[in-house]
């Protein structure tokens, strides 16, 4: 009867369980990928985090550092500003000690004539 099985298109019952054991190897790749995944991307993430948070530390310090910089070129401008300020103002001041110090005595000045164009040849 077996044989006769066979003619009617039925298969033994043995070729069946490969079949499911087929399925259920192809699941338990799959869950062990799943599974494999999931860890390198714990993995992953944790690694993630601590550069992520170590970057933005570094940020924040060079961000500060900036900002340090940024209000010591301020200081350094101002005292430059009122330096240079200083110093004209001594300059205006040796100036002008210089001409009060010196008598007006010169000539005045005479009125120019008004200068006549020549009209050149014609």
């Amino acid at each position: 009867m077996a044989e006769a099985g066979e003619e009617h298109g039925e298969e033994p019952s043995a070729p069946k369980k490969p079949k499911m054991g087929g399925r259920s190897a192809a699941l338990r790749i799959i869950r062990e990928n799943v599974e494999r995944v999931n860890k390198e991307l714990s993995s992953f993430r944790k690694t993630h985090d601590a550069s992520s948070k170590k970057l933005e530390k570094q940020v924040a310090a060079l961000r500060s550092e900036i900002a340090a910089l940024k209000s010591h070129i301020a200081r350094e401008n101002a005292r430059a500003r009122e330096k240079t300020e200083s110093l004209h103002s001594k300059i205006l001041a040796k100036l002008n000690s210089q001409k009060s110090s010196k008598p007006s005595v010169s000539a005045p000045r005479k009125k120019s004539a008004p200068k006549k164009k020549s009209k050149g040849k014609k």
